[in-house]
């Protein structure tokens, strides 16, 4: 490439007071649009998408005293050697005497296109001196744009980036970020957006001539309903993801002479709700219905009478529709339905992922030109984060596990929240350079993502986090309230041969700081430093080959005794099929207490007989014998699997042969009931929610199993030597006959 191109765009802005990004930016939304191999024109039209690309990189690199006009540079590039103006037919003279346009209608009426250059076109057409130009311009944008836009503190950059990243949480009033419509529209949205396979799945249905079915997109609100909509129209519309709608995602979209998309049913009034129904049981048309579960249910039972059903009746189907797995169908006289309810899918992966494009975005990359970055906090936080990623993604798994297994599921828009408030504190770009400037310096614990995780800095708790929901979950789950006796002593001994190291040096002048504090008895904060060193632990420690020291801490801290095994044997079958055998038995002595009332002692042996007795559910009363309802060989008939569901794997007991339709999952807080039994946990209660599911599998089990005759009696009784005897009773002949067996 001639070095005279390179020199005509350098003086681009040589004539103006100030810095100016526009036309840079209209260069570099040129340079984006021969990276498609099949754009090879020196005609360059002001249309949708030169604004859409222009806007992309106005939000990257403008400052908020820039105005997003993109037909201004279109126009005034004229100037320079390389770019000139095409007029509408019979407007030249027009052109050439009009010194600037108003807007994008004037420059229609007078521009018919812009010009390239022999020049940058080659360049243009040519991939190695395309990077070279844009490496350029990125360069001159870069240097300009640290100058200060809102911060008076010289050298301080206003990151675009942070600014939406506060947009996502509600600890304030400028939460918009989080709407599916704001995302629509936002450039920098894409940065942080996670595919979900569904909406490629849904393309190809509704492409399909095979396929006939209406496709119905339900669940909570913040899901992501309308985000699976929106990926899915750019699909349809072959709009690449990183494309901003200016005008977001219609209410009504018909991508296709066959599909139309519904953005929100509740925007829709009842009477153009059935409108819109009679429309699609026409069967003209495919639609993907994106509505909340309430709103739909009303829908359906207006219209019962056209599918074919009583009200209750279609209710009760859509229900069970809702209730099971993804892509259920639902058939009626106007067609069929498939339902896709996301509030029966598990989200802790797609949130961890969308967590990883946060924290490892491009956007980010603005931060390293700014003079104050050694000094800002939120960027000290990401740089943490970035370089033990691995390690804390691993921890905070372990954390979104057991609140959702405890059963308080947060959406995405809730998860996203949280994530944005643990990374920004929600600090801005002005207000920190505000304090910089004051010489006022920030306490670095105080808003790392360790002490923000739960919503306070280490110290006190931030009152504007209450306002998320997830820190109240969070807070439910009893995350570090149980201490690991092996760790404490370690972390609070004073002998210098036995310090503790966390192995993290970014931190270690703070781990210091907190652990002086921890080791006084004098401090009044002593205890609020032993929970953030506790914390730091949690997301930092590893032990290397002895990773027997970390297990126990990992599980208290985490209030949960089986999690992290847990999590290993859906990870690795071998693993699981080591101790198969082992959680069997647990489970087994589990089940006899729950079936018969009679606590066995542990370490027993003898045969894995399932007694299912009429016992009175009172744990203060002590019943010796009981009436005996049946019986199962335990290891004959039933067996521990590891199965798929929801969009995840889990263990669960399921049973063979006649017990076929036998299956209990085994959730995490079940078993973890059973392993803090197993080890002495006498506080430990079962759930009344899992008391009810043994309950229903006492019964499905009393369906099957052996049957006592009518005419005896059989009497399970617990002798002095611990040990479950059989006793008959059978009238024969008027005569009552007693025996063991």
């Amino acid at each position: 490439m001639r070095e005279n191109l390179l020199n005509d765009i350098s003086r681009i802005t040589i004539s103006q007071k100030s810095f100016k990004p526009h036309k840079y930016l209209l260069l570099l939304s040129v340079i984006k649009l021969f990276e498609s191999p099949t754009f090879r024109a020196k005609e360059i039209y002001y249309d949708q998408k030169v604004v859409e690309l222009f806007t992309h990189f106005f939000n990257i690199y403008a400052t908020e005293n820039n105005s997003n006009r993109p037909y201004e540079p279109f126009f005034h590039l004229r100037s320079h050697p390389f770019w000139s103006l095409r007029a509408v037919p019979g407007k030249e003279r027009e052109l050439s005497e009009t010194p600037s346009v108003g807007g994008p209608g004037m420059l229609a009426a007078l521009v018919k296109c812009a010009v390239l250059s022999d020049e940058l076109y080659d360049a243009l057409s040519n991939e190695s001196d395309r990077k070279q130009l844009e490496d350029h311009v990125v360069k001159i944008l870069t240097a300009h744009d640290s100058l200060p836009s809102t911060s008076p503190l010289t050298g301080a950059l206003i990151n675009s980036f942070v600014s939406y990243i506060n947009s996502l949480h509600c600890i304030d009033a400028n939460s918009d970020g989080a709407l599916a419509e704001a995302q629509a529209k936002n450039p920098l949205f894409h940065g942080i957006h996670v595919k979900h396979p569904w909406a490629q799945k849904f393309a190809h249905s509704l492409t399909s001539t095979a396929e006939k079915a209406h496709i119905i997109l339900t669940g909570h609100a913040g899901d992501g309903k309308s985000t699976i909509a929106l990926e899915l129209y750019k699909i349809l519309n072959h709009i690449e993801n990183q494309e901003s709608l200016p005008s977001g995602l219609p209410k009504r979209a018909d991508v296709s002479a066959t599909v139309t998309i519904i953005k929100d049913l509740s925007e829709w009034t009842d009477k153009e709700q059935d409108v819109l129904f009679t429309e699609m049981t026409s069967g003209l048309r495919r639609f993907v219905l994106v509505s909340n579960t309430g709103c739909l249910l009303n829908l359906f039972r207006r219209q019962a009478i056209s599918l074919g059903k009583s009200a209750v009746t279609v209710e009760d189907e859509l229900l069970s529709a809702l209730d099971a797995s993804a892509g259920a169908p639902l058939d009626t006289k106007a067609g069929r339905f498939e339902i896709y309810n996301l509030a029966r899918q598990d989200n802790v992966d797609a949130a961890l992922n969308m967590l990883r494009l946060l924290v490892t975005s491009a956007f980010w990359n603005k931060c390293a030109g700014c003079s104050l970055f050694q000094r800002c906090p939120v960027y000290h936080n990401l740089r943490v984060f970035r370089q033990y990623k691995e390690r804390v993604f691993d921890r905070m798994r372990l954390l979104l596990r057991r609140t959702v297994d405890y059963g308080d599921r947060l959406t995405m828009r809730q998860l996203s929240a949280h994530f944005a408030y643990m990374l920004t504190s929600g600090l801005n770009c002005e207000q920190i350079a505000n304090r910089l400037q004051k010489k006022q310096s920030f306490a670095l614990e105080q808003y790392m993502f360790f002490n923000r995780f739960w919503g306070d800095n280490g110290w006190d708790k931030d009152v504007n986090a209450t306002q998320l929901k997830s820190d109240h979950l969070i807070a439910k789950q009893g995350f570090g309230s149980v201490y690991a006796p092996s760790m404490e002593r370690r972390l609070w001994l004073r002998s210098d041969k036995l310090s503790f190291d966390l192995g993290v040096p970014e931190l270690a002048p703070v781990f210091k700081r907190l652990l002086s504090i921890a080791q006084s008895s004098v401090s009044a904060k002593h205890n609020e430093a032993r929970a953030q060193i506790r914390r730091m632990v949690f997301f930092f420690y590893e032990s290397g080959a002895a990773q027997d020291q970390v297990a126990p801490f990992l599980n208290a801290f985490l209030n949960s005794p089986v999690l992290c095994e847990y999590q290993s044997w859906l990870n690795d079958t071998v693993t699981f099929n080591r101790r198969r055998n082992t959680l069997k038995d647990q489970l087994f002595q589990v089940l006899q207490e729950q079936f018969s009332g009679i606590k066995m002692p542990d370490g027993l042996s003898g045969d894995k007989t399932l007694y299912i007795t009429l016992n009175r559910r009172q744990r203060n009363i002590r019943q010796g014998s009981q009436i005996m309802l049946g019986k199962i060989d335990f290891n004959d008939k039933l067996d521990l699997k590891i199965l798929q569901a929801g969009g995840r794997a889990e263990v669960a007991l399921t049973g063979k042969s006649e017990f076929s339709n036998v299956k209990l999952p085994l959730a995490l807080p079940f078993l973890d009931y059973i392993f803090a039994r197993k080890s002495g946990g006498i506080g430990s209660i079962l759930q009344v929610a899992y008391v009810d599911r043994l309950e229903n599998l006492k019964t499905e089990l009393l369906r099957h199993c052996s049957q006592v005759n009518a005419d005896e009696l059989l009497l399970l009784k617990l002798d002095a030597k611990n040990t479950l005897r059989r006793q008959r009773l059978t009238i024969t002949d008027g005569s009552l006959e007693v025996s063991n067996g």
